[in-house]
């Protein structure tokens, strides 16, 4: 017996789309941002950029909380580091609804990251391949 029921198909249950992750991206490299745009998209990810932290600081009270924040070690100005602490004070409930994700080309583990490290859910060193960047993304968004 069909219902009306506008998840279902022939009498079968359709699922509803899955709502693509939203990500917010802090990198002061312009081609790098402009890399992110085309890349997140593909690999099943809403993206959108920030040029420094203190830009995105600025738009995130007005936007939608992020699923996922990806934070680039090396700002100008505000490193990333800083943009986290600032983030922490400024919207302290974030992290109940957002993972921080700190994004460098620095090794992991090493001394200048350490302690961003501690201050992020996952670190991760940027992968500069297309391919191993789609990999990447969607094995942190859960894809």
């Amino acid at each position: 017996m069909m219902t009306n029921h506008p998840a279902e198909v022939l009498g079968r249950p359709v699922p509803y789309p899955k709502k693509a992750p939203l990500v917010y991206l802090i990198d002061d490299d312009k081609s790098y941002r402009y890399l992110y745009e085309l890349v997140f998209p593909e690999a099943g990810v809403d993206v959108k950029t920030f040029e420094s932290g203190e830009a995105a600081l600025s738009a995130m009270p007005e936007l939608p909380p992020p699923d996922y924040l990806f934070v680039d070690f090396r700002l100008n100005r505000m490193n990333g580091e800083q943009f986290v602490s600032e983030l922490s004070r400024q919207m302290p409930d974030l992290h109940r609804t957002s993972r921080l994700v700190g994004w460098s080309s620095l090794q992991k583990g090493g001394p200048l990251t350490q302690s961003f490290e501690a201050a992020v859910d996952t670190y991760v060193q940027k992968p500069h391949d297309l391919d191993q960047l789609v990999h990447v993304v969607k094995r942190l968004v859960g894809m």
